[in-house]
């Protein structure tokens, strides 16, 4: 009877047991099966009469349903419905995890592309310069180890402004990224090429450390040139394009990065200077000009903060009868006994330094006052520079000055050139619309020494038009020069506009002039540049020049 199986199963099944909540109704299902299997057996139930230990099986029985239907199956019932809330809670946070996760690894993203785009040129994906600056300024150090000396090259693209004003900025635009990609291709991987913006791009270039630097130099600066040989397809047009390179080299050349990009700035203008299209490596002979420009530059600050350089007024004459009709205001420099310094020596320095608008609208201040003795019908006339033109507020100052000197706007003639037009013709066509609308005359200078001067004639409606010196100097020596002249005569008398014949040096030229019926001049013929006293006797004296001598 004790090795019986059933009884054996009974003992183990009326033991407690402690289980999880589906385990439970698995437990007490299966039970109460096999209790009513044993009751229902009637071989079993014939043995379990005569069974002695019926009693305590029994009792034991009882207490184990009684503990697992009253306590163990609602502590089931709990410990399962917790059991799901803690996978619900473990599921909730794994979302919350991963959706965190996402937002760090987007925001990680987010800041390498904003950090990417404050490094690098957005048009054409090169380096800008604040990433150039930053390898420039770690030179010091890679240069103490084996990494070797280098090659600062300044790149500025030569005619490129004609192009993006001809063409539109979206094929200036397109020109820029194709220019970009040739300039990377001509240097190593771990060279950088650089944006600096408009046409200005700059390189920094490994050298080896045991060869002549200036050939190695001149060798880079030479396959960087060679990428400029073959024209640009733009829109199925073919564009060609130059540059001028400028070479410093460290640590020859200077330590900081600052230093050096002076020096392959002042090379590159040099280069400029002898004809674009062409290299300069840095010396010490540019490094003397270089200090010498640093010293001008100081003493051109004093002089315009100082208002010690002033307008000098050369005369404007009707040919037909020599008659004096306005001045062109011209700056003077004048330097008590130094050495004198010319207009073309010092005025780029003051666009260098950026003073050229707060010395323009000093010298337009004081040709008002000066010319406001002068009779009602001498006018005067004052140049602007492409940096004038692209300030938004150039009416309204130009009406303050004129506001506050009581000068009438119609004896005022605003010169412009190609070159400065080229700059941003948008800009440039309203602001000079603005200044028309108020009375204030407008005249083309330089005419026939830019690119585009029908478009300009056609967009702009210009009040005169200045040929340029250099045709009419040359008039006397070489026929194609006059056949120049007496062209562009011709197509302003088409257009209905003035023309002023400017470099007039001679009486012979002032009677071909009046031959081809030139309806102005300027020049040295009918006077030089002189100072506000001097301009205001020449107008007190009368009108005529040839009464006065300078016939």
């Amino acid at each position: 009877m004790d090795n019986w199986t059933p009884l054996r199963v009974i003992a183990r099944i009326s033991k407690p047991v402690i289980t999880t909540g589906h385990d439970l109704k698995a437990y007490v299902f299966a039970t109460t099966l096999l209790c009513l299997s044993i009751a229902l057996s009637a071989d079993i139930t014939n043995q379990l009469i005569f069974f002695e230990g019926w009693d305590v099986a029994l009792r034991s029985w009882a207490i184990t349903c009684v503990i697992v239907i009253v306590i163990a199956t609602p502590v089931s019932f709990s410990i399962g419905r917790t059991a799901l809330e803690l996978n619900a809670a473990k599921h909730t946070i794994a979302q919350q995890l991963q959706a965190l996760t996402q937002a760090h690894e987007a925001t990680e993203a987010a800041y390498a592309l904003a950090e990417s785009m404050a490094r690098h040129d957005i048009l054409t994906g090169l380096p800008n310069r604040r990433m150039f600056m930053e390898a420039l300024a770690g030179l010091a150090d890679r240069a103490r180890g084996t990494t070797g000396p280098y090659a600062v090259l300044n790149i500025d693209l030569d005619q490129f402004k004609p192009v993006n004003d001809l063409y539109g900025h979206a094929a200036g635009d397109e020109l820029l990224c194709e220019i970009a990609g040739r300039l990377r291709e001509a240097v190593g991987k771990r060279d950088i090429v650089a944006r600096f913006g408009g046409d200005e791009f700059s390189a920094l270039v490994k050298l080896k450390p045991n060869s002549d630097l200036d050939t190695q130099a001149a060798q880079v600066a030479i396959r960087l040139m060679s990428k400029f040989e073959q024209p640009v397809d733009i829109g199925g047009r073919s564009v060609n394009i130059g540059a001028s390179i400028g070479v410093a080299l460290y640590p020859q050349n200077g330590m900081e990065a600052e230093t050096l990009l002076k020096a392959a700035d002042v090379a590159m203008y040099r280069a400029k200077q002898d004809g674009r299209g062409k290299y300069q490596i840095f010396t010490q002979d540019l490094e003397s000009d270089l200090r010498s420009t640093a010293k001008l530059e100081a003493e051109v600050r004093d002089a315009v903060l100082n208002g010690r350089i002033v307008a000098y007024y050369q005369p404007l004459v009707r040919l037909s009868n020599q008659e004096l009709v306005g001045f062109e205001i011209l700056a003077r420099w004048p330097r008590d006994g130094a050495e004198e310094i010319g207009p073309a020596v010092f005025i780029p320095a003051v666009e260098r330094l950026g003073l050229i608008g707060q010395l323009t609208y000093a010298l337009l201040r004081q040709a008002c006052v000066d010319a406001s003795d002068w009779p009602s019908d001498i006018s005067i006339a004052i140049n602007m520079s492409a940096h004038h033109l692209k300030d938004p507020m150039l009416p309204m100052k130009f009406l303050s000055i004129l506001t506050e000197t009581s000068f009438a706007p119609s004896r005022l003639e605003v010169e412009v050139t190609e070159t400065a037009l080229i700059e941003d013709m948008a800009a440039a066509k309203t602001s000079l619309q603005m200044l028309r609308a108020v009375g204030i005359k407008i005249a083309l200078d330089d005419f026939g020494t830019g690119y585009a001067n029908l478009q300009y004639l056609r967009e702009l409606p210009f009040d005169k038009i200045k040929i340029d010196q250099s045709f009419v100097k040359g008039m006397t020596l070489d026929a194609h020069q006059t056949h120049i002249v007496r062209s562009v005569l011709e197509l302003a008398r088409s257009l209905g506009v003035p023309a002023i014949a400017e470099g007039v040096e001679d009486e012979k030229v002032n009677e071909t002039l009046k031959s081809m019926g030139a309806e102005y001049g300027q020049g040295f013929c009918f006077g030089k540049a002189v100072s506000s006293e001097d301009a205001g006797q020449i107008v007190s004296k009368g009108l005529s020049l040839s009464k006065r001598g300078f016939g």
